[in-house]
């Protein structure tokens, strides 16, 4: 797909430029010439494509490189733990449906969020916060519960805003899902308030956590796993617009941001992980697939130096792409994963 999005937009959405110039007039000026009025449809157009759930982004075709013989057979490997993973993911959900609690908080905005909390049969203080990435729902955190429900920890996974059961018109992109997690966070403490916490979060969740981690949060969260979070919001639509339409972030992202803050409320340069992440203290493991052609493993890698102090981690995973390492290799992705949060909890 290498036409204009704004060809795209005319064509596919029956834009009258006239007749909405009239409007506007009509409405007292709100656009003052077709200048404007394209900035608007434009940014509009993306904004509902990117950030309102299934409006197309979901759906993603890029031109793929050719793969070797040796991805080709982890590709397989991959396929067949995922379809692993999620037989195991509904047996466990069986195995312990007595100790599944439905939960639900309100946002600071009034934004309804639904969510799950997995409890141990023997009282711990320990819990890990799983958070799913984009334009999924939290049944992908409860493919990655199982191993560490049965290490011993409390889960807690949810519907981040504008997905599955939770509130919300417009997708967060990890900016507003990060003071929805300071809302759960503060929500799981007052209710367990010996609670040890570890934040995980895979792709968009990855962004949110490292955003979280920026604040300054209760003593209760030790530690954080990012899982293939991107460096900002702007960089990763900048990256899929290269690949999915070939075209340049600016002045794209500019027109979508303007619309982004009226409609979503917040711009797309607000979303700065990596700025987030140069605040973050608290120890932080960054996991990432060396072929990830989502979030190129480039972003990890910064995020990675941008993470101030000594107690941080990098693991890359080199025939994995996008949230791929747990499918990858899954022995080892659990073992650093549980390793590190052992090490922080006690």
């Amino acid at each position: 797909m290498n036409h204009s999005i704004t060809k795209y937009f005319i064509k596919n959405r029956g834009i009258d430029i006239k007749e909405n110039i009239v409007r506007a007039v009509a409405a007292g000026g709100a656009f003052v010439g077709v200048g404007a009025l394209v900035w608007y449809s434009i940014g509009d157009y993306f904004i509902k494509y990117a950030l309102v759930p299934g409006q197309g982004a979901e759906e993603r075709e890029i031109n793929q490189p050719e793969l070797s013989l040796k991805m080709l057979q982890n590709k397989n490997i991959i396929r067949e733990n995922r379809r692993k993973f999620k037989e195991q993911k509904e047996n466990w959900l069986e195995r312990i449906s007595h100790s599944i609690k439905v939960v639900s908080i309100k946002a600071t905005d009034g934004t309804t969020l639904a969510g799950h909390i997995y409890l141990q049969e023997n009282p711990t203080d320990k819990w890990m916060i799983i958070v799913h990435g984009y334009q999924v729902d939290e049944q992908l955190a409860q493919v990655i519960a199982p191993p560490i429900y049965d290490a011993g920890y409390n889960i807690l996974t949810m519907d981040l805003r504008a997905h599955g059961k939770s509130e919300g018109n417009y997708i967060g992109m990890g900016y507003l899902d990060q003071f929805d997690l300071i809302n759960w966070i503060d929500w799981l403490v007052a209710k367990y308030p010996n609670a040890k916490i570890i934040l995980h979060g895979s792709s968009m969740g990855g962004a949110a956590v490292l955003m979280t981690a920026g604040h300054e949060l209760p003593s209760n969260v030790k530690a954080v796993i990012d899982d293939c979070g991107y460096s900002s919001i702007r960089a990763i639509f900048a990256s899929e617009l290269n690949k999915r339409f070939g075209l340049p972030a600016s002045p794209i992202l500019d027109m979508a941001g303007s619309v982004s803050k009226l409609k979503a409320g917040y711009h797309l340069n607000e979303g700065n992980v990596l700025e987030s992440t140069k605040r973050n203290h608290l120890p932080t493991l960054f996991i990432h697939g060396e072929v990830d052609d989502f979030v190129p493993v480039e972003m990890g890698r910064a995020l990675f130096k941008a993470k101030p102090g000594n107690n941080k981690y990098w693991s890359v995973y080199k025939e994995a792409g996008h949230v791929e390492p747990k499918f990858s290799e899954p022995e080892r992705y659990y073992s650093e994963v549980l390793t590190f949060s052992d090490k922080y909890l006690d």
